[in-house]
């Protein structure tokens, strides 16, 4: 009987451990190009393609690049519940030479959760 109370125990306490990490909410995004560490021409055209994928909904869907500038998606795009979608951004590569990182970021319902994937690309 000690034995099972102890394991009750445990189990109450990894339970509660578990519902306390760091929880993204099924928010999910998926760079699809370019690759990490992909090389570019000053002046080329960065096609940023990209799937946002959650649980519940999504409600906001962003991109930003250090210098590079910054994007978002309509919100009349994801006016509708929407737990899928896929899209892409169009970034001029009209920078100096160098590293640059690119983050895709989203948001789920009511702002639970909030996540960010990054692409590093290198302009020459």
């Amino acid at each position: 009987m000690k034995s099972i109370i102890k394991f009750s125990y445990v189990f109450i306490f990894l339970l509660g451990a578990i519902s306390c990490s760091d929880d993204t909410g099924g928010l999910e995004i998926i760079i699809h190009s370019p690759e990490d560490n992909a090389t570019f021409s000053q002046g080329d055209t960065i096609t940023l393609e990209y799937t946002v994928r959650d649980d519940t909904e999504i409600t906001t869907i962003a991109w930003f690049g250090r210098d590079l500038g910054t994007g978002s998606v309509s919100g009349t795009d994801l006016l509708k519940p929407t737990t899928e979608y896929s899209g892409q951004f169009v970034i001029v590569a009209d920078v100096e030479p160098g590293t640059y990182e690119i983050s895709v970021s989203a948001t789920d319902e009511n702002m639970e959760h909030v996540i960010e994937e990054i692409v590093t690309v290198i302009i020459e």
